[in-house]
């Protein structure tokens, strides 16, 4: 008779995830390649693995696994979202910049509107139906919806809307290390954005909806009333999640760059929290009333937040510790996590790609498997102290490759920062639990009592402030290949359950980041390159030097924050050696947040200066002009009846494609260009094809130029 252990059951659920997982790098079209090589492997296995006795296998069960690689690999593929026949996304005019004129729709709003980085609101819209210069007709699909903050105000899920304004297709990044806004959508089954410019409610929504929603503002309300903004919405924020509350953008990112984002975001640690007091307060009770209590505050802990990914792995494994509490048997952490896993990659394949699920599974997976040693290894402490610092470590550990992959940067201090704001963030987590539950009832009430956080929550501020103003707060490491990372988890793994490499784990580490360390080291030593930075506005140049770097032009705070800061953490770039900006309102304040970031060593208003990273030929408050790697470059910021025949012969001209006219431009003597392409005027295409300049369109993409290889576009691809 077949024997099946549990460690049979944890390889299939591996397997499973594991087949998840390599859709990322193989498509549908070579599944049967992909079959093929799976069931080569899965043979091989099935007569090596069951010699290793430690894992109790055997041939049944390996080749069982390579089925489930198999059948996860499918099955991602199979639940992909594709747009349908009626989709809204079909009824974009491609021809048109991805925008259609004017059009009305009419559907149901699915979530609460939030604000965005831009401070208009977002919400998910299922549409019904479209009005396109009075035709009428029926689609349907998800869209992306931005609208004025005032229009939307009040609104809830299930109302019937209807919208007037533009639709667009969302765009991948344009830009090296660009958020890809356009493939997140998709997972999430949306295909098309649309920006409104008028809401007008239909009908009103049902009744769970609107309670809901004013459940959430009640207790919104509770903390803001006394402790005002942004404090009160911090604690909200750190109760019921930032996905449910407007938090000041500026303070996210701060926390961010602490390394405290978590504690913004209903998780595992609130989950514990909140479970953990439930079962204090009713511990004189029997199993199955604790049981029910525990159950009833899970499901509507979760139902306030939302039902993300981290916060349902988090409440069934909740479950889980309640189910053994009342058959007086111990939890099967292992299995546990394994099993919340497994059950919600069975209701949402597409959850393994969702970062928050990523980070969350992985730090449990470091608390149930680190933790322990790490603790042992700090018995010299007290108790309270060590596992105070062996909490974040463990987790630190094992998310630490994830964060370098997706945000191209290490929080230097972020164990030091979580182990001294543990207990601000218990303190304020708990006590903002318990005023928004007397704040639902007797709201002035829990407005006051939660006047009593005003101090942990300024001090929880403060450390975070205070944290990033230490030098390297946040290091910006370059993009990491997924290889290195995949190979950092796996030295990860080895050291976790391998005696011999538990003994050599410090030669095996110090390995690891020799090979993280050498590849970044060798390309800022022999990279040299231009990126001209695709930009609705005019065009900003970043220009690297091998360990010298400088930006030319911000444009405006949005820029910095959404294309110039990623992109410099994406090139692990810590500092600038040189910005030069117009003499403007617009730059200035850019800069003032540019330094919030990173490190600028000199600044110039277009002076004419020498420096390592370029040499200035020629500046005037409208243009200048610079030599790098023996080429000359122009960039026209501003159209002022500007004079341009006595520069010095360009090799390249940047400009934003309108800025110019044919006179203007017929004094520069230039070999090529990049702007704009979609916004040249016909006589300009003419005269600068009949001259053979071949023009770079940056509506494409960022242009990156090397002397080696010459110009490319980025693409995501790249």
């Amino acid at each position: 008779m077949l024997r099946i252990n549990n460690n049979s059951f944890y390889v299939w659920i591996i397997a499973y995830i594991i087949g998840l997982l390599l859709t990322g790098f193989f498509s549908l079209s070579q599944g049967l390649f992909f079959t093929i090589t799976v069931l080569i492997l899965t043979l091989i296995s099935s007569f090596l693995l069951p010699k290793w006795r430690k894992l109790k296998l055997n041939l049944v069960t390996c080749f069982i696994a390579g089925l489930m690689v198999i059948s996860g690999f499918y099955y991602l593929h199979w639940r992909t979202p594709i747009p349908d026949n009626l989709d809204i996304s079909h009824q974009i005019n491609s021809s048109s910049q991805n925008f259609n004129s004017s059009i009305t729709v009419t559907g149901i709003i699915l979530n609460t509107p939030r604000l965005n980085q831009n401070n208009n609101a977002r919400f998910v819209f299922q549409t019904q139906k479209i009005d396109n210069n009075g035709q009428v007709e029926k689609v349907t699909g998800k869209v992306y919806v931005t609208a004025p903050l005032l229009q939307v105000t009040g609104l809830y899920p299930s109302q019937i809307l209807t919208l007037q304004g533009r639709l667009y297709a969302p765009l991948p990044p344009l830009n090296p290390g660009g958020f890809d806004f356009g493939g997140y959508l998709k997972r999430e089954g949306i295909f098309a954005g649309f920006s409104a410019n008028s809401v007008e409610i239909t009908k009103e929504g049902n009744w769970w909806g609107r309670n809901l929603a004013n459940f959430r503002q009640r207790i919104i309300q509770t903390h803001v009333r006394f402790l005002k903004v942004p404090y009160g919405n911090l604690v909200s924020s750190m109760v019921i999640g930032s996905r449910a509350v407007d938090l000041d953008l500026d303070l996210q990112n701060a926390f961010r760059t602490a390394g405290l984002a978590h504690t913004l975001a209903a998780s595992g640690f609130h989950v514990s929290l909140l479970l953990g007091c439930i079962l204090y307060l009713t511990r004189s009770y029997s199993p199955r009333v604790q049981l029910i209590i525990g159950l009833s505050s899970l499901l509507i802990y979760t139902t306030l937040t939302g039902f993300f990914p981290s916060i349902l792995r988090a409440s069934l494994m909740g479950v889980a510790v309640l189910i053994a509490i009342i058959n007086d048997r111990s939890v099967k952490t292992y299995g546990s996590l394994l099993l919340a896993a497994l059950i919600l990659l069975l209701v949402n394949p597409l959850w393994i790609f969702d970062l928050g699920f990523q980070l969350s599974f992985l730090a449990t997976w470091g608390l149930i498997v680190t933790l322990p040693a790490i603790v042992k290894k700090l018995d010299f402490l007290p108790p309270t102290i060590a596992n105070l610092i062996a909490v974040p470590l463990a987790a630190t550990i094992w998310t630490l490759p994830l964060v370098c992959y997706a945000f191209n940067r290490i929080p230097v201090y972020g164990i030091l920062t979580n182990v001294l704001a543990t207990p601000l963030v218990i303190l304020l987590t708990l006590g903002g639990i318990f005023t928004a539950v007397i704040g639902v009832f007797i709201p002035i009430l829990g407005s006051a009592i939660s006047y009593l956080l005003f101090i942990p929550i300024l001090l929880l501020i403060n450390l975070v402030e205070i944290s990033n103003k230490l030098p390297f707060s946040s290091l910006a490491v370059g993009e990491v290949n997924i290889f290195i990372v995949i190979t950092g988890y796996l030295l990860l793994l080895m050291i976790t359950f391998n005696k011999w490499t538990q003994k050599k784990w410090q030669i095996i580490i110090i390995s690891g980041l020799i090979l993280f360390i050498l590849p970044l080291i060798y390309q800022k030593l022999n990279l040299v390159q231009i990126t001209v930075m695709a930009s609705r506005k005019q065009p900003v140049i970043i220009v690297q030097n091998q360990t010298n770097h400088a930006v030319i032009n911000l444009n405006d705070k949005n820029n910095v924050r959404f294309n110039i800061v990623a992109f410099l953490r994406n090139q692990g770039i810590n500092s600038l050696d040189l910005v030069l900006i117009p003499y403007d309102a617009s730059n200035k304040n850019a800069l003032n947040l540019l330094r919030e970031y990173i490190n600028v060593k000199n600044i110039s208003w277009l002076e004419k200066n020498t420096v390592k990273t370029i040499q200035m030929i020629a500046k005037t408050p409208n243009y200048f002009q610079f030599k790098f790697a023996d080429k000359i470059w122009l960039l026209v910021i501003n159209n002022q009846d500007i004079d341009l025949s006595n520069i010095v012969d360009t090799d390249i001209l940047i400009w934003d494609g309108k800025t110019l006219n044919i006179q203007q431009l017929k004094q520069i003597k230039m070999k090529k260009a990049i702007a704009n392409r979609d916004k040249i005027n016909q006589e300009i295409l003419a005269y600068l094809e009949s001259n053979n300049i071949e023009i770079f369109p940056l509506e494409k993409g960022a242009i990156q130029w090397q002397p080696n290889t010459g110009f490319k576009i980025f693409n995501n691809d790249s």
